[in-house]
């Protein structure tokens, strides 16, 4: 007890006391934007060393009480604000628990009326919601029979929660509480009672041609139920003399929905063409990227921001393909081979996108995580340096050390937040066979 009203440090903030006032809901906020009663209960409260919001939705659709203030509005967003303004003046620290209630809520609360979400459509059975009764009166009512997300919207969930986090900071918020328990959202994909996903399943087959300097590469595939891809690739490289050489590399990914269309409408085109000039130990590159329609390219791993994708412009943080998005790549590279030191190399490259638009898709997923507004400047790049080292000889012959440092920046229209990232990556191949 001597020592819970003395500072603590957490994580670079000095915290006046030991003191953590945990998250209680209020439902107090009627238009869903903290109020002036909001700032009241906070303020008087910063006495804790550190105070956890009550439950902060990160979407209408994550809603499962009536009065939650929110932060999937700008004007939520502004309240805030005066809340962490109150909250600072009287010396106190304040983070926002960010929460997704999933099955946990009640078609009244959702948008359009809708079904709740979850890992499955199991019902909550006896779990309350504070929602409208039949009456439109406020008050406890049973929980509404649940559907199952798709991949998909699994995707733009995670992008909700990302963007509640940029719009925390940009209301100053000291750090942010993710609401994990109590069988909302993300113990319902983790308890294996609620959570019955079997997911889809895909196949592709293919396959590749290559001679010296020429090769071509095709494959058609699906995701069961949600599309169709069909993927060509071909590279050409023309040797101009023996220290020169210019490349060429060709992505295209054409992807329709079919079946039960899981995902959505779904009709894209994406394509790259990288031209690369090597002299020496240098190579200079130039790509140009084009995705062509109203939906993003999609892939498998896509839900997860997982697995990988060929095409000329998905670098260490953003992929560049969003919807109708075009990106132009510089890129360098060094072997220092060239120096008497075989085996480490450098890369350093600039991305930049712009014209990302999806006003025009009929998509409810992907429009469910961001709609691009026309009128505003919907830009961003990205910022890569790479330095890799390979062991050419010994017992960890083959052994890699690499080095990346990325930062990423964005306009206010894009959907993605800015990013300082670095990055050791170690690998040792190994042969089973």
């Amino acid at each position: 007890m001597s020592k819970l009203f003395t500072p603590f440090p957490l994580s670079g903030l000095n915290l006046k006391n030991r003191v953590v006032m945990a998250p209680m809901t209020r439902a107090r906020a009627e238009t869903t934007v903290p109020d002036e009663l909001t700032v009241l209960y906070y303020q008087q409260r910063a006495g804790a060393g550190l105070i956890i919001t009550e439950g902060v939705p990160v979407s209408m659709q994550g809603r499962g009480y009536l009065f939650n203030p929110g932060l999937y509005m700008q004007e939520q967003v502004e309240g805030w604000k005066r809340v962490n303004a109150a909250v600072h003046q009287a010396e106190g620290c304040i983070f926002a628990q960010l929460w997704h209630v999933g099955r946990v809520s009640h078609t009244s609360l959702q948008p359009s009326g809708e079904a709740p979400v979850s890992s499955s459509a199991k019902l909550a059975a006896n779990s309350n919601a504070y929602a409208y009764d039949e009456n439109h009166q406020p008050g406890p009512v049973q929980a509404s029979k649940p559907r199952a997300l798709s991949v998909a919207e699994i995707a733009g969930i995670k992008a909700d929660f990302v963007r509640a986090a940029a719009r925390a900071m940009e209301a100053g918020f000291d750090g942010i509480e993710i609401h994990g328990a109590n069988g909302y959202l993300f113990e319902q994909f983790i308890n294996p009672t609620v959570n019955d996903r079997t997911d889809d399943s895909a196949s592709f087959v293919g396959g590749r041609y290559q001679n010296d300097s020429l090769s071509f590469t095709l494959y058609a595939g699906q995701l069961e139920d949600a599309w169709h891809q069909y993927y060509a690739n071909t590279k050409y490289t023309y040797a101009i003399d023996p220290g020169r050489r210019l490349a060429l590399d060709f992505n295209i990914y054409r992807t329709l929905d079919y079946g039960r269309s899981v995902a959505g409408p779904i009709n894209n085109t994406s394509w790259s063409l990288s031209t690369a000039y090597a002299t020496g130990a240098h190579t200079f590159s130039l790509t140009h990227q084009q995705i062509n329609g109203d939906e993003p390219l999609d892939w498998i791993g896509f839900g997860t921001m997982g697995g990988t994708i060929t095409i000329g412009n998905a670098v260490q943080y953003a992929t560049f393909t969003e919807a109708n998005e075009r990106s132009w790549q510089l890129r360098y590279d060094y072997d220092f081979a060239a120096l008497g030191i075989p085996g480490l190399s450098f890369i350093a490259r600039y991305v930049r996108g712009d014209n990302m638009d999806n006003a025009h898709s009929t998509n409810p997923y992907y429009t469910a995580r961001h709609i691009y507004d026309a009128d505003k400047n919907n830009k961003h790049w990205e910022r890569d340096f790479d330095i890799r080292y390979v062991i050419q000889s010994g017992p960890a012959k083959e052994m890699s050390f690499r080095l990346r440092q990325s930062t990423h920046r964005a306009t206010g229209g894009y959907r993605y937040v800015d990013i300082d990232e670095m990055r050791l990556i170690t690998e040792l191949p190994i042969n089973v066979f």
